[in-house]
Order: structure tokens, then C-alpha cells, then sequence
């Protein structure tokens, strides 16, 4: 076998692995941080993931939680920091400061601004994998803040952004006691990321695209018998497309996709009691071309990537802090394809014996969990929360080598991975806090797996090393 050709063997032996757990995980998949409610940790760390990065890093310190109204200028600072380990085979951090100022006009007119900075990176074994360098973002823009006769409370936010290109987001909400529909739209630009080939080779692979999406939420409140209903729906769509400039790299990706979200909840009231059930739907599916010197170097089409899960929890507000406990379940499901070129790697007769490298993928997860938590409703003080879960993976793989010109296969090889099941333990810890410098919170998440056990007949391994999570979240306000 020529050394171009070990060359491409070892990306993709080397891909074997971690586009597995990517497909899984979605951690690959940036080229192809977040969006609200991030409800368990599957849904976090896979398509939650992707969507953090095809929205606009501005827009989230225009959330309706924001203040928007008062006759005093407002700043808010926070900052996110996240480790993920699955051992010696993947390994993500991430870190992200944001930076919100409102400045009132009058009553209901404010001027605001808003800027970020954030960068991650993924790592294989002891190499990285994706790197995404810390970048800048930034928007301003102005709010409305009306009560109409009919409407009740109007507000209308809309920033004009810069994220490796021009962006624009605008929401429009209208709310009462009774309702609650929101309107949003926006287009920006995702952070450029560099996938990184095998370790003997110095080339690599960028990636960047342009987002434009859009987002409905609903929400009624309907008086009953000593009760209070609450049915809300929320609909997302995100579509992307490569950006007008290619990005840095040997090879470049010119990404197309989708991603829909539909999320649905109901909720009673009953005196100091809550029962609450949501269901959750998201669906992605993206084809991305490689090019190299604007000729076509292969494609990784990933035909869909599905999530489902369903949730219920039960409280109780017993003065200023709610007991609840919840359980819910989802099921993930991913096919991966992806045709790499030998020719990038080779010379020309090289490229004649092998000339493509094949990979297919198809990967099923699932996760049951339970969560204890008791949070503070209002003021300050401590918040907590336990959570046990149950998770199961699978990844098929098969590769082999397009030869002949396109009509042979060679060095075919069919393997297995994953867990038949993972006991996963986490918890939390918030503390609130209200002095002379303002309103500070902070957050603290993590959890270690407790068992594994290994899919029967899988080839491949977890391997040694760390396992876990930790997440830190601190939000000042002034």
C-alpha cells in the first residue's frame, strides 16, 4: 500500500472511532454554544450541541428573562465554562464570556449591545480533533416596551451583528396573564473550525457555514375547578449553507443542511402543586462537500440525525423553594457517510490503485433518568439536584476502499462499538445572591459514570483514563 494511501487508511481508522462517538455525540459536527432548555444531558451533548453553534452567539442576553424596562442602565456578565471526558477516546472543553449593556431611553425605548467571546476544542487520544479558536461577536440594537388594550404587554427587540460576517435577530413577543407568543428570526455566522487528519499528517480540513432560522413559541393559560392550565408549543427551524468565502484549511467544507425542533408541555396548577409533562422532537440532517483548490475532494453526507424524549416531573412549593422529582427518556438515532479522496493524499498514479476511502455509520442511543432537585423560587440562597441515568450505545461502522475506477472494493472492515449500558450520576449546585455590586448567581454541574458495560462483541474499547462532566456557570447582573 503507498504511504498516500496508509495516509488516508489512518484517517480513516483514525475516524473510526470518534466520528462514531461524534455521531453519537455530534461533537464532530460543527462544520456541518445555546439553545434554550437543554432538558438531559443526551440531548445536551448531541443535537443541543449543534445548535448552540448555527445560532447567534449575540442573542443570548436578549432573552425575555432580560431585563428590558426600568429608568436605570443595566449590565449583565456571564460566563460558561464545560469539560466533557469519555475516557481516553473523546475529550471536549469549552469556554464562553458574555457581556449585555441596556441603556433606557425612556420608559419603553432602550438602546442595547451585546458581545461575546468563546472557543472549544476536541480531542482524540492524546491529538486534537476539532479545534474552533476563541473568536468575537458583537450586535446592537434597540427594544420596545408597550402595553397595548388587547395585546397586553408588546416588546420588539432587533440587533444588527458582526460573526465572521454581517447577522441580524429580531423577536417580537406579545404577553399577558392569560397568553404568551413569540416571534423570532435571524441570520449569522458560525465560528470557523479546523478538523484535524491523522497525527502523521499535516493537513486538515475547515469548516465554517452561514445560519438562517426562525422560532414560534405559544403558550395559554386556560382557569379551571381550583386549577390552572397551561399548554404551550414552541417550533424552531434552522437552515444552513456555506458562507461566500471558504474557510482556512488544506481541504474546505461547503456544508448544507437543516434542523427542526418541536417542542410541546403541559402543565396543571393546583394550589402548591405542579404536574408537568413535555415531549421533545429534533430532527438534523446536513450533506457537506470537500474541497480541495475548488475541486471536489470527497463529501460527508450525514442522511439524519433524530431525537426524541419524553419527560414528567411532579412539585411542591413550599414557601420560597419548589421540591420536584423527574423522569423522562430519549432515543437518538444517526447514519453517517463519508467519501474521502485519495488524490489530495497522492499522486496521480497513486490515486489510480485507491481512489477513495468509504466509511458508512449507524449509531442508536438511549437514556432513562430520574432527577430530585429543590430550588430557590425567589431571593437568595442554595439550589440543589441529583440525577441518575441509564444509557445505551450502539455504532456500526463500515469501510472499505473504492478501487478500479469506481467499480471494485478492497480492505473491507465491518465493526461494533458502544455500551449495552452506563450508569451515569450527577448533580448540581446554584447559589443566588443579591449585595450592593448586584445580582450574582452561580452554578455548578457534574457527574461521573458509576458502571459500563462493554456492547457484546464490540471491537472496540473505552479504553482508560478520565469519565465525566463538569460545568461551571457564573451570571452577574448589575
Amino acid at each position: 500500500m503507498p504511504r498516500a494511501c496508509d495516509e488516508v487508511r489512518g484517517l480513516g481508522r483514525r475516524w473510526a472511532r470518534p466520528v462514531g462517538l461524534t455521531v453519537g455525540l455530534c461533537l464532530l459536527l460543527p462544520f456541518v454554544p445555546g439553545a434554550a432548555a437543554q432538558e438531559t444531558l443526551l440531548e445536551r451533548w448531541t443535537l443541543g450541541y449543534m445548535s448552540e453553534s448555527w445560532s447567534p452567539r449575540w442573542d443570548a442576553l436578549t432573552q425575555a428573562a432580560w431585563p428590558s424596562s426600568g429608568a436605570a442602565p443595566r449590565v449583565r456578565v456571564s460566563f460558561d465554562a464545560e469539560l466533557v471526558s469519555f475516557r481516553e477516546s473523546l475529550r471536549r472543553d469549552r469556554s464562553t464570556v458574555n457581556l449585555g449593556v441596556r441603556v433606557p431611553l425612556n420608559g419603553s425605548v432602550g438602546l442595547r449591545a451585546a458581545a461575546t467571546s468563546g472557543a472549544w476544542r476536541t480531542e482524540t487520544g492524546d491529538r486534537p480533533l476539532i479545534e474552533t479558536p476563541r473568536s468575537q461577536a458583537a450586535a446592537a440594537g434597540a427594544d420596545i416596551d408597550v402595553s397595548l388594550s388587547r395585546l397586553g404587554r408588546l416588546r420588539i427587540e432587533a440587533l444588527g451583528g458582526w460573526d465572521l460576517g454581517p447577522g441580524g435577530f429580531v423577536r417580537v413577543e406579545t404577553s399577558s396573564s392569560h397568553h404568551e407568543v413569540t416571534v423570532s428570526g435571524w441570520r449569522a455566522h458560525a465560528r470557523e473550525s479546523r478538523l484535524f487528519f491523522a497525527a502523521d499528517s499535516l493537513r486538515d480540513l475547515g469548516t465554517s457555514h452561514v445560519t438562517t432560522g426562525g422560532e414560534v413559541a405559544a403558550e395559554v393559560a386556560v382557569p379551571l375547578a381550583g386549577a390552572t392550565l397551561r399548554p404551550s408549543v414552541r417550533w424552531r427551524r434552522e437552515i444552513f449553507e456555506a458562507p461566500g468565502e471558504p474557510a482556512n484549511g488544506f481541504l474546505t467544507a461547503s456544508p448544507s443542511g437543516s434542523h427542526t425542533l418541536l417542542a410541546t408541555e403541559v402543565e396543571v396548577d393546583v394550589g402548591v402543586w405542579q404536574v408537568r409533562a413535555r415531549y421533545r422532537s429534533r430532527e438534523a440532517n446536513f450533506d457537506s462537500r470537500i474541497m480541495r483548490v475548488d475541486v471536489s475532494a470527497g463529501r460527508i453526507p450525514v442522511a439524519l440525525l433524530d431525537l426524541s424524549g419524553w419527560s414528567a416531573a411532579v412539585s411542591h412549593l413550599s414557601g420560597d423553594r419548589r421540591w420536584a422529582i423527574e423522569g423522562g427518556s430519549d432515543q437518538l438515532s444517526g447514519e453517517l457517510s463519508a467519501r474521502v479522496e485519495t488524490w489530495p493524499f497522492a499522486s496521480f498514479w497513486e490515486s489510480l490503485s485507491a481512489q477513495a476511502y468509504r466509511l458508512n455509520g449507524d449509531m442508536a442511543a438511549r437514556s432513562d433518568w430520574l432527577r430530585v432537585r429543590n430550588t430557590l423560587e425567589e431571593g437568595t440562597g442554595w439550589s440543589w439536584g441529583v440525577e441518575v441515568g441509564r444509557y445505551a450505545l450502539r455504532i456500526d461502522r463500515d469501510s472499505w476502499y473504492v478501487t478500479s475506477f469506481g467499480f471494485g472494493r478492497r480492505d473491507r472492515e465491518i465493526t461494533a462499538g458502544g455500551v449495552d449500558s452506563a450508569m451515569l450520576v450527577g448533580g448540581e449546585l446554584a447559589r443566588r445572591l443579591i449585595a450592593g455590586f448586584g445580582a450574582l448567581a452561580l452554578g455548578v454541574q457534574a457527574g461521573v459514570p458509576i458502571s459500563a458495560r462493554p456492547l457484546d462483541g464490540a471491537q472496540d474499547s473505552t479504553g482508560d483514563g478520565l469519565a465525566g462532566y463538569l460545568r461551571v456557570v457564573l451570571d452577574w447582573t448589575w
